[in-house]
């Protein structure tokens, strides 16, 4: 069965290559809001280009930095923060 994710607000690292992007790929698919987190913006760019062909979800951005630091990881969180009430619990959207 496939849940209608529209309103629904996720936030993934990884999303640009493996299990983070075919995660983000569905969740696109299903009508997420996504914000991306890469740290190359013009991989990161590319996929979010990508997703919005596919499917035509209009719900998709992005934020670039490097997760291994800590000044990034608090800048990433601060923007997300400026544009989003929250983010969604992954288990109690798509179980």
């Amino acid at each position: 069965m496939t849940h209608d994710l529209s309103g629904r607000v996720f936030l993934v690292t990884g999303a640009t290559e493996g299990i983070g992007k075919a995660a983000t790929r569905e969740f696109a698919r299903r009508g997420a809001c996504i914000t991306l987190i890469g740290r190359d913006r013009g991989k990161t760019e590319r996929v979010l280009a990508e997703l919005e062909a596919e499917n035509g979800n209009k719900h998709l951005d992005f934020l670039i930095g490097d997760l291994s630091r800590l000044a990034d990881v608090r800048r990433i969180a601060d923007e997300f923060k400026a544009k989003h009430n929250g983010v969604d619990p992954l288990s109690e959207t798509v179980n």
